[in-house]
């Protein structure tokens, strides 16, 4: 095996910021011992990002000896100690993700920061030292086993762990990307690098792309690997819907805007592709075309691949609006997009509020945003769509006339325009009140004011009074309705009753329904639950992604026709 400081040394005219004359630099001992540089050992190599005229060490140097690497030992962070020794090169990937940008060695155990980021745009010397690295890491893998050992062994891991992003990110990340690349440079998992790649690529949905790059592999791969590749919808479709289909990953969404792009940009789309951009339509909050889609390609759906694509609708818009959940109960203010969000059930963060029983959230919730266009997801059905009425959830939870009445004002359409009158009596009133103590300071006559006010607060009152009396009524038919709800065996609507009554009930649908779940269906809404909820509808159940169980109802079967499926309706 070659000694290290011959094959740090080999070439050096093919780099330019890096110094490899220790000769030219000024108190060089002083510094050896600020890194703390091993007895008898030789330095080598010095990468600093900067011009220097004498040897300073501002903390962001890279000193190679014959026997190691060190660091400044300011940057403790960036690792466990500032000394890496040669020996050991070959279990990390030296790794930069841009010229300029922070060095990394990349292992099994971690990862350390060898070189800062470069601040001059001119500058190379971070890029030269990954440089340096990787081609001494060639060096010691042709000749010597135990390097070759090594470091195939941590390809071979990142390799995995690259695969394995798939699953999180749905598509590799730039840095993924640029790690797989650098594999690729090896030949020991030559076909597994060509797989993750075409992978990568199916997953982008730019049919053109992949198979130019699947023909650039006759020469490079098995033909059994190449064959399987000339199928990319059959080898990679399923694992696909799978990743994207996980409701918790709201980091995959905008790296997959590509593939969204790439599918709407298609003339014409298998059913698989089909398949794909409904769950990005989902993602991507692009309901139109999602229903569109599945008009096309509702009839060849399966069951299960109907269910599958409104249990993710549904399951997307429940940890959604977990985030909403955890603001209101942080008093964290909402954006008028969260305000108009719904869950699975069509409940609204105002519904949320007023089952947290907090009237200042409740008060808080109203202020946000126009409560007055929200319908609930039932209009023809009287008694569910009794259930979403704001007034209707404030009477059955609350004694707090005041709030109910606001409540009212600020949800219900026939209020609304006593709201605005009693607000525009309000600003007449005050802006009278201005100009008497304006005038009064002139001296003028007031007595105009004066009875503008009294006529203004006498319309106010009537105002008032309406208001008040239109709350007492709406009260009293709320509570009677209620009455009926509490009796009713519907299935649904003894749910909503119980996410209205159970005071932890939106929590539990949030966090009790993250690994297993159920996806229930009542007419056109399919919302979640948790397992130990057993209700007379059809529903299909998950746990760790696989079905486990499903029941279709024959009631439920006519129902479907048309919304996919309907060939196999039956067969839950």
């Amino acid at each position: 095996m070659q000694k290290y400081e011959d094959i740090l040394t080999a070439d050096t005219k093919e780099f330019h910021s890096l110094v490899f004359d220790f000769a030219q630099l000024n108190n060089t001992e002083e510094y050896l011992d600020t890194y703390g540089i091993a007895a008898g050992e030789r330095p080598l190599v010095y990468a600093y990002s900067g011009t220097f005229f004498s040897f300073r060490l501002e903390g962001n140097g890279t000193l190679i000896t014959d026997e190691a690497i060190y660091f400044h030992p300011s940057h403790k962070d960036w690792g466990k100690d500032n000394r890496l020794p040669l020996c050991d090169i070959c279990k990390y990937m030296v790794f930069q993700e841009n010229a300029g940008d922070n060095v990394h060695l990349i292992s099994e155990q971690g990862e350390r920061r060898i070189f800062g980021r470069t601040v001059a745009p001119r500058d190379t010397t971070g890029k030269e030292l990954v440089t340096l690295l990787h081609n001494m890491q060639r060096v010691l893998v042709a000749s010597d086993k135990g390097a070759r050992h090594d470091f195939e062994r941590t390809l071979g891991w990142m390799l995995g762990r690259i695969t394995a992003s798939f699953k999180e990110n749905g598509i590799l990340n730039d840095r993924y990307a640029l790690l797989l690349e650098q594999i690729a440079e090896y030949p020991f998992f030559s076909a597994e690098v060509c797989y993750a790649k075409a992978k990568n690529l199916y997953r982008l949905c730019d049919e053109g792309a992949y198979y130019r790059y699947i023909e650039g592999l006759i020469d490079v791969v098995s033909d059994d690997l190449l064959a399987k590749l000339r199928r990319p919808e059959e080898e990679f479709y399923e694992d696909y819907i799978a990743d994207i289909s996980n409701a918790n990953a709201f980091y995959m969404t905008q790296a997959l805007i590509p593939s969204y792009i790439n599918l709407k940009k298609k003339e014409r789309l298998t059913k698989g592709e089909c398949m794909i951009l409904c769950f990005l339509c989902i993602r991507l909050e692009d309901k139109e075309y999602y229903d569109a889609l599945l008009s096309v390609i509702g009839q060849d759906m399966t069951t299960e691949e109907f269910w599958r694509l409104c249990g993710f609708f549904a399951k997307y818009k429940n940890e959604k609006m977990a985030e909403i959940y955890e603001k209101l109960l942080s008093h964290i203010a909402l954006s008028k997009t969260e305000v108009a969000s719904v869950d699975a059930l069509g409940l609204s963060p105002l519904h949320y509020a007023l089952i947290l029983r907090d009237e200042q959230l409740v008060r808080d919730c109203l202020s946000a945003g126009e409560w007055y266009d929200f319908q609930s997801p039932f209009l023809h059905d009287k008694l569910v769509d009794t259930t979403y009425d704001f007034v209707f959830l404030a009477a059955s939870l609350y004694d707090n006339v005041a709030l109910i009445e606001d409540v009212m004002l600020h949800t219900d359409r026939a209020a609304k325009s006593l709201l605005r009158a009693r607000r525009q009596l309000t600003n007449f009133i005050d802006i009278n009140r201005n100009l008497m103590e304006k005038e009064s300071r002139r001296g003028a006559d007031l007595s105009s004011y004066a009875t503008r006010i009294v006529e203004y607060e006498a319309m106010r009152d009537e105002i008032a009074e309406e208001i008040r009396s239109m709350t007492e009524r709406k009260i009293i038919e709320a509570r009677k309705k209620a009455e009926i709800v509490i009796k009713t065996k519907h299935p649904f609507t003894r749910y909503i009753l119980y996410m209205y009554l159970a005071p932890d009930a939106v929590y539990r649908s949030i966090a009790d329904t993250i690994s297993s779940w159920r996806i229930y269906r009542y007419k056109q809404i399919f919302f979640v639950t948790s397992l130990d909820h057993e209700l007379n509808l059809s529903y299909y159940e998950w746990q760790d992604g696989e079905v486990t169980d499903s029941l279709i109802l024959e009631s439920e079967v006519a129902l479907s026709d048309g919304m996919g499926g309907s060939k196999s309706r039956g067969d839950g």
